[in-house]
């Protein structure tokens, strides 16, 4: 069974997909773990009206939430965490309701297609229509644009069949802390129904497909990759195992066999922890003198960026967000002040009438504080890939 999100993985390499591939180890991510904690709040929201406490949060409610709401003539209510799975062969559809924190597949047949939609709403324009979203807080770069997401038209697709829609809707918000970016397109019942074509195609393909490495491998977040792929793993296993290595390495709980394995393993992995941070200080002091091409049109390079954070304690800092915010200014103090704080009480403000545009009020506030010297701004220098 492959998962929605990983539809543009396996049509770049579906090796991982074969059924008799071994399984990869799960390897936690902070990203990940900070992505999950937004999409719950989000959740929430949408269920019940709790609002999130995060900058992030705050951002999405602000530029995202306040923009589309819910309240139109066509009553488009959004659900959260709609799960939904195809069968590949007959375009047959099940629907299934989860929670971000406790996905459950279980419930799924055995060769079927799945995924779960962050949000989705169903309504009548004429025709019935479908609108799904997902929220993306990672890197964008790393995403297949919206015309051609894997993920996005799988999820339209199965839920149109749901739902009885002949028309969708697919949109990505990406949700960073300077602001909200959008991408949509429109998907009609002939478009819909290629996506069924093109699906039952790319699973057809799995059982016989071959390692295929890559900058998808990375990118797609293949967990195969560095660890059962055996076209990535020459090199990994080189950090690890030694000539006469006493035991092999082990990537799951089921594979160390004793004590003396785990503590040969456990010095094996502080070691290759070690090696890799000397690799990657030597590679970012590569990067400083100039980029490094990691495939073709992406290097490994210095970026510079500035943040900006606001100081309230400075003198007239809080005067001014009185000023402007009237009863909603302590909205913009009450976790951090930042600047998705300050346009989280300017959109409480719009909605109380108290202002007319956000991003308009947000600027002067900001603009004053600038002027107070309550705007402090840090440069800071990372390596990563990019593109060029």
């Amino acid at each position: 069974m492959i998962s929605a999100s990983k539809i543009d993985l396996a049509k770049l390499c579906a090796w991982w997909a074969r059924p008799d591939s071994p399984r990869a180890p799960y390897v936690p991510s902070r990203a990940a773990d900070e992505g999950s904690a937004f999409h719950f709040e989000v959740e929430s929201f949408l269920r019940d009206g709790t609002p999130g406490t995060s900058d992030l949060f705050a951002v999405w409610r602000a530029q995202w939430w306040v923009p589309t709401p819910a309240s139109v003539t066509y009553e488009p209510t959004w659900k959260p965490e709609i799960q939904v799975a195809m069968d590949p062969q007959t375009g047959k559809t099940m629907l299934g309701h989860s929670s971000r924190a406790q996905r459950d597949y279980r419930w799924i047949p055995r060769g079927w297609v799945s995924g779960t939609a962050d949000a989705a709403r169903i309504y009548d324009r004429g025709e019935r229509w479908v609108h799904v979203v997902d929220w993306k807080t990672g890197r964008a770069d790393y995403v297949t644009p919206i015309a051609t997401n894997g993920q996005m038209r799988f999820l339209a697709a199965a839920l149109a069949s749901a739902y009885g829609a002949t028309r969708a809707t697919i949109e990505l918000a990406f949700v960073h802390l300077e602001g909200v970016q959008t991408e949509r397109a429109e998907l009609d019942l002939l478009e819909l129904a290629d996506i069924r074509a093109e699906l039952r195609e790319l699973v057809a393909r799995i059982p016989d497909a071959a390692p295929t490495p890559g900058p998808w491998c990375r990118a797609k977040f293949c967990a195969a990759y560095g660890t059962t792929c055996p076209a990535t793993t020459a090199a990994a296993r080189a950090l690890v195992e030694g000539p006469a290595a006493p035991f092999a390495l082990a990537l799951t709980v089921e594979d160390i066999e004793s004590d003396a394995h785990a503590t040969w393993l456990y010095h094996a992995a502080r070691a290759a922890q070690q090696r890799m941070g000397a690799i990657w200080e030597a590679l970012r002091q590569r990067a400083s003198i100039h980029p490094i091409p990691v495939s073709e049109g992406r290097v490994y390079a210095i970026r510079e960026s500035q943040r900006e954070t606001i100081d309230a304690t400075v003198p007239g800092a809080v005067d001014v967000l009185r000023r402007h915010l009237g009863d909603r200014w302590e909205t913009a103090v009450r976790y951090q002040t930042s600047k998705s704080a300050i346009s989280a009480a300017a959109s409480e403000a719009k909605a109380s009438g108290a202002c007319a545009k956000v991003g308009a009020l947000s600027a002067a506030i900001l603009e004053e504080l600038r002027s107070l010297n309550a705007v402090k701004v840090t440069t800071s220098a990372t390596a990563d890939e990019r593109p060029g």
